[in-house]
């Protein structure tokens, strides 16, 4: 074990050699490393300014607060060994100036974020005095787990299956700020909790200005093996007025910037709401995009006034859309951006008993982005189950036999 009060600089073989795999207590102190030297692994009590990367052939562990000090990009590698933050990050006075980056690889590892990257949302008056906030974040593992909130000034991208949770005493709702501007999944994203959806991811790519493009993109499948509770995404510029924090912007169509796409399936227990001014579906040819919701959540689309504001990739072929609600409700602005764009869309209903089918192939006719009206005659395929022999005296009570609804 080294305790460190000032600064420890391992420049040397024999430096590392006597840290070893043990565990270095800092009461603040400082801590760079040749970039030539690779430590077994890394065990950090207490609060941590980092000088420099730090390259380990097993694990790194930080248990206090942890501040970047180096200007540019800061290197924190495994070989395939986790690395875990127990603490929060932040980079330091005039991080955005100088640039102040973080970025993790830990190969097939794990990266949890325990606490905030980042300060605090807050308001946006206050927002560029923190000046503490990384730069850009860049993940790349075989698990990212997220149970705090991030909030950068750049990029924040991350390659490898995202998992949104929570460290018990910071609620069960995840924001993603990026101000200046985008937050890039390259992988899958899924709940944390792998029996029941509990956590909401709030993902917001945020511009300062109109000069500037903020962009989403959800590259892989969300909810695919764990349904999260809900999702919220987000682009657009921020807004300046009195009392608005970090990552408002503003509900007027006219004003709303940036894009978000969405590559794969959707799948959430509560709703999905997405807000930009155009939205992108689909990501390869053949493909079936579905937004699923499991416990009768809502879709909403909310775009800008430009013409095919939802639009699929232009780059694939043979795009089939699907949306499976239940009982949830498509927004009828949604609904609406379909059709302007020409988009059909497949829409999934549920056998429920005393189902009112007038309502239904409402639905499903508008789901076709066609033109027919309510006068119009319909030709319809109904699938009314298994039918009783004439001769079978067994009676079918509607009351206890779904069955029999129809």
């Amino acid at each position: 074990m080294i305790t460190v009060a000032c600064h420890l600089s391992i420049a040397h073989a024999s430096t590392s050699r006597a840290l070893g795999s043990g565990s270095l207590v800092s009461s603040g102190g400082g801590l760079s490393m040749d970039g030539v030297i690779e430590l077994p692994s890394l065990n950090v009590n207490g609060n941590l300014i980092l000088h420099s990367g730090i390259y380990t052939t097993g694990s790194q562990t930080y248990n206090g607060n942890l501040e970047l000090a180096t200007n540019g990009n800061t290197r924190l590698d495994t070989t395939n060994s986790n690395i875990t933050f127990n603490g929060t990050i932040t980079a330091g006075i005039n991080s955005k100036a100088n640039q102040r980056s973080l970025l993790i690889n830990a190969g097939r590892g794990t990266v949890v974020f325990n606490e905030r990257v980042g300060s605090d949302r807050g308001l946006y008056a206050n927002f560029n005095n923190n000046n503490t906030n990384l730069y850009t974040l860049r993940v790349t593992a075989g698990r990212i787990e997220i149970k705090a909130d991030i909030l950068t000034f750049e990029n924040q991208i991350y390659n490898g299956p995202v998992f949104i949770g929570s460290n018990g005493t910071n609620g069960k709702t995840r924001t993603l700020i990026s101000v200046d501007p985008s937050i890039v999944f390259n992988g899958t994203i899924d709940d944390i909790n792998p029996t029941t959806p509990t956590h909401t991811l709030e993902a917001k790519a945020i511009a300062v200005d109109y000069s500037m493009t903020p962009i989403l993109q959800f590259a892989g499948d969300i909810g695919g093996t764990q349904p999260l509770a809900s999702l919220v995404a987000i682009t657009g510029t921020q807004l300046t007025t009195s009392g608005t924090q970090v990552g408002d912007v503003s509900s007027n169509p006219v004003r709303y910037n940036g894009n978000i796409t969405i590559g794969g399936n959707v799948t959430t227990s509560g709703d999905q709401s997405y807000t930009s001014n155009q939205i992108i579906l689909g990501s390869s040819s053949n493909q079936q995009q579905v937004f699923k919701t499991t416990n009768n959540g809502n879709l909403d689309f909310n775009i800008g006034i430009q013409p095919n504001a939802i639009q699929i990739n232009n780059s694939i072929s043979n795009h089939e859309l699907v949306i499976n609600l239940g009982r949830g409700n498509l927004g009828a602005s949604t609904e609406t951006a379909l059709a302007n764009a020409g988009i059909t869309f497949k829409e999934i209903l549920p056998f429920v008993s005393g189902i009112d089918i007038h309502s239904d192939i409402t639905r499903q006719k508008m789901a076709l982005a066609t033109s027919i009206s309510n006068s119009d005659d319909l030709i319809a395929d109904v699938d009314i189950g298994d039918l009783d022999e004439k001769t079978d005296t067994s009676e079918c009570d509607v009351t206890t036999d779904d069955k029999c609804s129809l």
